[in-house]
């Protein structure tokens, strides 16, 4: 889809477009994940070592851990899904989402 709008617009359009359909979609799979995520994936979330580890450690620092998963190579979907489920506060999912992807 991001080729087709290079073909279809000129390259600054093409950016413009890309780049607002990708945090449109970031941030409404965030907005799901928040919302009934953590009510469907509550009770497994405190069975996992690894992601209660995880949770503790966005609750101490959740804009820091939030900028080095963006910058990090790991599948968009895990990202937004994850840090909704995971409970990271909007203050520390917006920014990086805005400043990295």
């Amino acid at each position: 889809i991001e080729l087709i709008a290079a073909y279809v617009f000129d390259f600054g359009s093409a950016i413009a477009i890309t780049y607002a359909g990708k945090v449109m979609g970031c941030l409404a799979s965030f907005a799901i994940a928040r919302s009934c995520g953590r009510r469907l994936c509550g009770n497994n979330l405190s069975k996992l070592k690894l992601l209660r580890a995880m949770e503790c450690a966005i609750s101490r620092e959740p804009l820091r851990l939030c900028f080095l998963a963006r910058a990090s190579i790991i599948p968009i979907m895990l990202k937004n899904y994850g840090f909704g489920v995971l409970g990271v506060p909007w203050r520390a999912f917006v920014p990086p989402l805005l400043l990295v992807e």
